[in-house]
C-alpha cells in the first residue's frame, strides 16, 4: 500500500493517558503500573495512541496503516504484529478481549476506558478493572483467560509476513545461529540484531520490464536461480527465497532490509526479455549506508542466459573478495540445462509450485515434465518434480499416499544419479527416509548432504532438525530450527511448532506454549499445532486451556483419529511417544 505524499504520520500525544489501570506515557514509549514499567516500540506507541484517540470507535486497518506508516509499503502483518505486542503488554486476550477488540475483515477497536488525566487513581476508576498482574511477564503474554467464549473457530488466517516475524522474535527474545560446521562440537549463538561474520546478501525479486506481463515467471525464475547460485558459496550468507519474495512488488529501503532480514548487502534489479534478447539491470547496495556499490547492465541472447547470471554472481564475488573453492568454481560455471526451452518450462513450473493448491501443484508437475522431455539430463527438474509428489503425500492430494512417496523417491534418486549436487533431491530422499521409513540415520545423512552442498538451505536444516527430534536429540533440534529461522526470517508457522515440540519433550512447557502460540498466529488451521498445545496444557495441568485446544482440533477435523496421527510420527524410542500420549490423554484427546 502506498500513501499519497500529503499523508501525515500519526503522532503520539504528549499527555499521559490511563488505559485499563496502566498509565500510558506516549512521549516516553512506556506503560506503567504499580512500579512496573513496560517499554513500547515506537510503532506500538503510535498505534495505541491512535486507537486511544478513537476509543470505542472501529478503526480500519487501512486507516491505521496510513496513519502509522505514511508513504511506506508494508505488509498488513506489520500492523498485526504491533497489535499482538500491545495485547501481550496488557495481558489481553484476542478471544475474550478487554483492551483491544478485533473486528473481523475491518480492523480494531480500543474497548477499554480511556482517561486523559494522568493523576487518576486506578483503584477509583468506575466500571474498569485492571487486569491481574500475574497474567503477563514483561512484554510477553503468558496465559489466557480462564474463561472462554463458545467453541467458535476463527475463520481468518494470518499469513507470515516479514514485520510480524521480526517483531515476534524480538518480543520472545530468541537467539539465532549463524553458519557453523555441523560437525563442530557446538554451535555459536548470536543475537538476531547482529549481522553474521560473513557477508550476508538478500537478492530481491527482479522486476519484469518485458511488455508481456506473463514473463513475470521468467524474472522470478532468474531471481531464484541467482539465489541458488549464491547460496552454494560457503563464504556467503544468503537469505532464503521465501523471505525475499515477501518483498515482491515492493520498494523497501536497504536499511529496512538490513533490520528485517539481517542482510548487509542487497541486490535488486530488473529483467527485460524481448523475443530472443534479454537485458538484466542490477544494483548492488550496501545496506549500512544505502549507497550503491555498483550498478551494471548485462545484455545477451536467451541462449546466453546462464552466462549473464554467472556474470552477476561473479561481480558480487569480486566486490566482496570471496574466495571460491574448486567445487564452487565448477558450480558457477556449469549450466543446469543445455536448453533455453527447458529452462522456460522449469521457471514456469517454479511459478506454480509452492502454493496451497492441488491444481497448481499439478500444473507445476506438468511444466517440470515438459522441461525433462526437452532435456532428459535436467537434474533440477527431476528434483522439482519429486517435490510435487512429496507434497501430494504430505497434503493428501494424491490418490494413493504410498504411490506418491514411491514416485518422489524414484525421481529424487534419478536427480541424484544425473547430478548429485542438487540439494532438493537429497532433501526429498531424507524426508522419505524419515517419515515413510523411520530410517533416522539415513535421513540425517541426506539432510547433512543437502546442507553441505548448500550451506544456506533452510529446508535442509529444518529436515535435519526433525530427524534429530524424532531420534530424541532435542538440543540439536532446537539449534537447527533456530538456524533455519535465521536463514529464512519470513519463516512459517512450522518452525515455531518445531521449537514448541522440542521444548515439550524437555519439560519446558511455558516456553513451548509461547512458541506454539506464535505458530497459531500464523496458521490457525494447522491441526498438529493445536494437538501440541493441548498436550502441553495437559502436562501443565491447565485443563481449561487443554480442553479449549482439544475443541479446536475437533472443530477443524471432526473425523481426525488422534491415535493414528500419533502412531504415524516416526519416534525412535517408545517412551517419547508415551510422553506425547500422556499429554493428549490429559487433554482428553486420547483414551
Amino acid at each position: 500500500m502506498m500513501d499519497s505524499e500529503a499523508s501525515t504520520p500519526a503522532k503520539a500525544e504528549s499527555e499521559d493517558l490511563m488505559i485499563a489501570g496502566w498509565t500510558f506515557h506516549a512521549s516516553a514509549h512506556q506503560l506503567e503500573r504499580d512500579g512496573e514499567t513496560i517499554r513500547l516500540e515506537p510503532k506500538a506507541t503510535l498505534v495505541l495512541a491512535y486507537l486511544a484517540q478513537r476509543a470505542h470507535q472501529p478503526v480500519g486497518r487501512e486507516e491505521l496503516l496510513e496513519a502509522v506508516w505514511p508513504g511506506v509499503i508494508v505488509s498488513d502483518e506489520a500492523l498485526t504484529n504491533v497489535i499482538n505486542k500491545l495485547r501481550r503488554a496488557f495481558g489481553d486476550e484476542r478471544q475474550h478481549p478487554r483492551i483491544i477488540e478485533t473486528i473481523p475483515k475491518m480492523g480494531y477497536r480500543l474497548i477499554a476506558e480511556v482517561d486523559h488525566s494522568s493523576t487518576v487513581d486506578p483503584q477509583q476508576r468506575k466500571g474498569e478493572k485492571a487486569l491481574p498482574a500475574d497474567t503477563r511477564l514483561p512484554g510477553v503474554r503468558v496465559r489466557r483467560s480462564e474463561t472462554r467464549p463458545g467453541p467458535q473457530l476463527r475463520s481468518w488466517w494470518l499469513a507470515a509476513g516479514i514485520a510480524l516475524l521480526i517483531g515476534s522474535l524480538f518480543a520472545l527474545g530468541f537467539r539465532f545461529l549463524y553458519p557453523a560446521p555441523l560437525d563442530s562440537p557446538e554451535f555459536s549463538e548470536v543475537n538476531l540484531w547482529s549481522l553474521p561474520d560473513k557477508p550476508s546478501v538478500a537478492v530481491l525479486p527482479f522486476a519484469n520490464l518485458s511488455d508481456d506481463p506473463e514473463q513475470e515467471y521468467f524474472a522470478d525464475g532468474m531471481t531464484e536461480d541467482l539465489i541458488t547460485d549464491l547460496s552454494r558459496l560457503s563464504e556467503l550468507y544468503v537469505i532464503s527465497r521465501n523471505s525475499v519474495f515477501a518483498y515482491k512488488g515492493q520498494m523497501p529501503r536497504p536499511q529496512d532490509i538490513a533490520q528485517q532480514l539481517g542482510a548487509s548487502y542487497v541486490l535488486e534489479g530488473s529483467v527485460r526479455k524481448v523475443e530472443n534478447r534479454i537485458r538484466i539491470n542490477v544494483d548492488f547496495i550496501d545496506t549500512s549506508t544505502g549507497h550503491s556499490l555498483w550498478a551494471k547492465r548485462f545484455d545477451g541472447s536467451l541462449d546466453e542466459v546462464f552466462k549473464l547470471q554467472d556474470k552477476v554472481a561473479r561481480n558480487i564475488v569480486s566486490t566482496l573478495a570471496i574466495k571460491l573453492t574448486e567445487s564452487e568454481q565448477v558450480s558457477l560455471e556449469r549450466p543446469r540445462t543445455s536448453s533455453v526451452e527447458s529452462l522456460k518450462h522449469y521457471f514456469l513450473g517454479r511459478a506454480y509450485y509452492g502454493s496451497a493448491s492441488k491444481q497448481e501443484n499439478d500444473l507445476a508437475r506438468r511444466m517440470f515434465r515438459r522441461a525433462i522431455a526437452v532435456d532428459p539430463g535436467y537434474a533440477q527438474a527431476y528434483a522439482a518434480l519429486a517435490l510435487t509428489y512429496l507434497d501430494d503425500s504430505r497434503r493428501h492430494w494424491g490418490a494413493s499416499p504410498d504411490e506418491s512417496i514411491e514416485n518422489a523417491l524414484k525421481l529424487a534418486k534419478k536427480a541424484i544419479a544425473v547430478d548429485e549436487s542438487i540439494p532438493q533431491a537429497h532433501f526429498v530422499l531424507g524426508y522419505v527416509y524419515l517419515y515413510a521409513n523411520a530410517l533416522h540415520d539415513h535421513a540425517i545423512e541426506e539432510a547433512k548432504t543437502a546442507i553441505a552442498i548448500d550451506p544456506n538451505y533452510a529446508e535442509g536444516y529444518s529436515l535435519l532438525s526433525s530427524a534429530y527430534f524424532f531420534s530424541g536429540n532435542y538440543e540439536k533440534s532446537l539449534l537447527l530450527d533456530r538456524k533455519a529461522m535465521r536463514l529464512n526470517p519470513a519463516s512459517s508457522f512450522l518452525y515455531y511448532m518445531h521449537l514448541g515440540r522440542a521444548y515439550y519433550f524437555q519439560g519446558r512447557y511455558q516456553e513451548a506454549i509461547e512458541v506454539l502460540r506464535e505458530a497459531e498466529e500464523r496458521n490457525y488451521s494447522y491441526i498438529p499445532n493445536h494437538l501440541w498445545m493441548a498436550a502441553t496444557y495437559g502436562q501443565m495441568e491447565n485443563i481449561s486451556e487443554a480442553e479449549w485446544e482439544a475443541e479446536q482440533v475437533k472443530t477443524l477435523d471432526p473425523d481426525l483419529s488422534v491415535k493414528d496421527w500419533v502412531e504415524s510420527r516416526p519416534y525412535k524410542y517408545p517412551p517419547h511417544r508415551k510422553q506425547l500420549v500422556d499429554g493428549l490423554r490429559k487433554a482428553e484427546l486420547m483414551k
